[in-house]
């Protein structure tokens, strides 16, 4: 038995150098969709931006800033009327201390809820282009110009780009800069991944990134798939978080492509958690992918005509019960064979010191909280199998409710109130 350990060890690290080789391959051969000179949609004439938002943080303002730049058709800003009269004056002291246009923006209120706010925005819209952004996103000052590239395409539903994290200025220091940030950031310093090795290899994107992303507005304003959309349930519980797979899963059963659209232009940045409440997010973002993945094996039938992206999308539903065996086989390996097993050990360390390397030597002011760094590298052994065991539980979803709601122009000209 302790040498099958030793076995499956190096069965799987031949599999994982042989799979980075072809996904290296795929990722060499990414190129972003260049600009039209004569372009079939435009900012200003064709997309709605809808920023959902509760209580914008400090971040909103340059986020809301990043998007007047990109000169869009219309930003609704889509909130619940507990929210609505601070929200409304944040924003009207953000348009009259910059000089922007006033009645660009519209707000729409709706019950509390992710999905039913956006729901809200977008069937407000009026744009045949529709732009999602958080409140703590923040996007390039060409980034709907470079975006819209994607569907000269007309098979493109949907478009991602590339998205790094925020780090403010004034807590670029060790003294200051919290172990959690530090683990958020590493998380997110993945770089391209798969997505643009995907995009080349079978024009595929399993999930597209909830915080900010570009679509149809036709796909969107479908009444089935708004109707869909606030009506999803996992094991008899209504989801409201998770709107991203949702959404990604319709665009791939309904034949759309979700395009990656990965380059400079199209770079957007986001914040990420200073305090425990990371740990929570890691964990509700590992058990909505897993969830969408096993869905995406039924609800999606095309996966299973690419036989890369289903190989792909079997191995990721099974990346936590491979790691229980990864465990399992380094205790039979390490007594069967300790010293060849201590030798792939040290191979698998210098590559994990190789990557955190390069990740200090952009984020300097982190070396403080290293082993934030190592134990994020480590993290999936205990939140993979934790979201397997949780993996019904949706008690971290929140905003169920209906959608019905009301909206307002501009500045809320007939709500004094507000001015």
């Amino acid at each position: 038995m302790p040498a099958y350990g030793s076995i499956f060890l190096g069965a799987m690290w031949l599999w994982g150098r042989s799979d980075a080789e072809v996904m290296s391959t795929f990722a060499s051969k990414y190129k972003p969709a260049p600009t039209a000179s004569n372009p079939t949609f435009n900012p200003k004439d064709d997309v709605s931006v809808i920023i959902p938002t509760l209580n914008p943080p400090t971040e909103f303002k340059a986020c809301l800033l990043r998007i007047f730049e990109n000169d869009p058709l219309e930003i609704i800003i889509a909130t619940t009327e507990q929210h609505l009269e601070k929200i409304t004056k944040l924003v009207n002291e953000i348009i009259s201390d910059n000089g922007l246009d006033l009645f660009k923006v519209a707000f729409v209120t709706s019950e509390k809820g992710a999905r039913v706010q956006f729901r809200a925005g977008v069937e407000k819209a009026k744009g045949s282009i529709i732009a999602k952004c958080d409140d703590h996103v923040f996007w390039t000052r060409q980034f709907l110009q470079h975006m819209l590239a994607c569907f000269e395409d007309p098979n493109v539903g949907a478009a991602c780009p590339s998205i790094k994290v925020y780090i403010p200025h004034e807590r670029r220091h060790p003294d200051v800069i919290t172990k959690w940030e530090v683990a958020g950031t590493k998380l997110a310093s993945r770089g391209p991944g798969s997505a643009t090795s995907m995009h080349v290899a079978a024009k595929w994107m399993w999930i597209c990134n909830g915080c900010t992303a570009i679509y149809r507005a036709t796909i969107l304003q479908d009444p089935k798939f708004l109707d869909a959309y606030t009506n999803d349930y996992w094991w008899g519980r209504k989801l409201d978080c998770g709107e991203d797979t949702f959404v990604s899963r319709w665009l791939l059963k309904n034949n759309w492509i979700i395009a990656t659209q990965w380059s400079k232009e199209t770079t957007a940045w986001r914040t990420v958690k200073r305090s425990p409440a990371f740990i929570n997010q890691m964990l509700r973002w590992e058990r909505s992918t897993i969830q969408s993945f096993i869905r995406t094996t039924y609800e999606v039938p095309r996966v299973w005509k690419n036989f890369f992206v289903a190989r792909k999308t079997v191995e990721r539903i099974l990346k936590a019960p491979l790691v229980i065996l990864h465990i399992v086989a380094w205790c039979y390996s390490l007594k069967a064979h300790p010293i060849k097993t201590l030798m792939l050990l040290a191979w698998y360390m210098k590559a994990m010191f190789s990557s955190n390397w390069k990740f200090f030597e952009e984020y300097p002011y982190m070396a403080r909280h290293w082993w934030a760094v190592v134990l994020v590298d480590l993290s999936y052994v205990v939140i993979g199998p934790l979201a397997w065991l949780t993996l019904w539980d949706t008690t971290w979803e929140r905003g169920e409710g209906r959608w019905t709601h009301r909206t307002v122009e501009g500045r809320l000209v007939d709500h004094a109130m507000y001015h």
